[in-house]
């Protein structure tokens, strides 16, 4: 739907989607007429009490007894009655009309969702995993000023069906009610990864996703908004393990799209999450023996911008030449990927290699220097 809409959709088309396949001609007002007795018990109303009910109510306007009038409303059910005369006097006793008539409704009738929405009551289907497409679809389409689900409502249908273990009605409705993807390490979120419970122990995270929310990141760039940051850390994650299955174009390919993410606004990321993707394109440049692209020399002078202190966006695009530091920085990173050379290699061929990529034990210590702020010990990108 996203995709379809160019990332921009309202409350109307997401309750369009849920209901596809719902069947929403079930109603829990198919039953017998109900009142209540002497005793406030519910009975079954016949056609006589109907009858007389009205009656009495008639005779109660007609002594301009409103409130007399609206309490044999309710007793009998007749709300439409109930609803009017309650308009007539305070708002107090019109809203708590509105919230009688709303108990007086199946638990799982959606009608009862938006009467106790439009009584500024949070729905208690929010509280219960039944029919929550047609309740969430109720919420979504019946938005105003006066109350915003987004932020309420809907969260908290997403921590219920969370707390059910469905992982994936749980973020739909998290996305609906505003939430962001976070780090997958901020287990106190409640989305990260869509179809993924972050908050589980995590040994290696599933490929299907991370394709996932690449498609939801593409669908909502459709509409102009921009990448989600912190998933570009897993993105970098999942170029690696394509690299690993030999698909080195391909994984070059996704560190692009990150790289271009880094370059158009670099104070979202950390030095160190930077060098990481430096240091991968690197290393597949060299595998690929190619010439080092022109957004790879981009994201070295973001790096060296960010490792100098500075912050003015303009002044990464604005110079194309190589700093001494930032060449330290490329000579270094050549030289921790170059292979070692086979022992049956000409001795000729060993000297020209070596030429390239020799550093003195001085540079080696300068190239320490350089990235000691930047290094973390090893642990997983994401």
């Amino acid at each position: 739907l996203l995709c379809k809409q160019n990332g921009v959709v309202i409350g109307t088309d997401v309750a369009e989607l849920l209901l596809a396949d719902q069947d929403t001609t079930t109603s829990y007002s198919k039953t017998n007429i109900t009142g209540y007795d002497s005793e406030g018990q519910l009975v079954e109303i016949t056609e006589d009490q109907k009858s007389e009910a009205i009656d009495q109510i008639r005779e109660c306007l007609f002594e301009g007894q409103r409130k007399e009038a609206l309490e044999v409303s309710v007793k009998y059910q007749m709300w439409s009655l109930a609803l009017m005369i309650s308009t007539t006097l305070s708002s107090e006793i019109m809203s708590d009309t509105m919230q009688r008539f709303s108990i007086s409704l199946h638990v799982d009738e959606p009608l009862k969702s938006f009467s106790q929405l439009v009584s500024n009551v949070e729905p208690g289907s929010c509280s219960s995993t039944s029919r929550w497409r047609q309740h969430l679809a109720m919420i979504l389409s019946n938005q105003s000023d006066k109350y915003d689900p987004n932020f309420n409502y809907v969260l908290s249908l997403a921590n219920t069906l969370a707390s059910e273990g469905m992982v994936h009605a749980s973020h739909f409705t998290s996305l609906m009610a505003g939430s962001k993807l976070t780090s997958v390490l901020d287990k106190t979120s409640p989305i990260a990864l869509l179809g993924l419970d972050h908050t589980k122990d995590l040994h290696k995270l599933p490929y299907s996703a991370i394709q996932l929310t690449e498609i939801y990141e593409y669908a909502k760039l459709l509409g102009g908004e921009p990448c989600i940051v912190p998933f570009q850390a897993v993105k970098l994650f999942y170029a690696k393990e394509v690299a690993k299955v030999g698909q080195y174009s391909k994984a070059l390919q996704y560190l692009q799209q990150i790289s271009n993410n880094i370059n158009f606004n670099p104070k979202s990321y950390r030095a160190r999450f930077i060098l990481r993707v430096y240091e991968e394109c690197i290393r597949l440049v060299h595998l690929l023996h190619r010439p080092l692209p022109d957004w790879v020399d981009l994201l070295r002078e973001t790096l060296t911008n960010r490792n100098l202190g500075i912050s003015n966006r303009s002044t990464a695009y604005s110079s194309r030449v190589a700093t001494p530091d930032i060449q330290r920085v490329a000579q270094y990173l050549l030289h921790k990927q170059k292979q070692p050379v086979p022992a049956d290699q000409p001795a000729s061929q060993q000297s020209t290699e070596s030429l390239e990529v020799n550093t003195t034990q001085q540079q080696s210590a300068q190239h320490q220097e350089l990235l000691a702020n930047l290094h973390q010990p090893e642990q997983a990108d994401w």
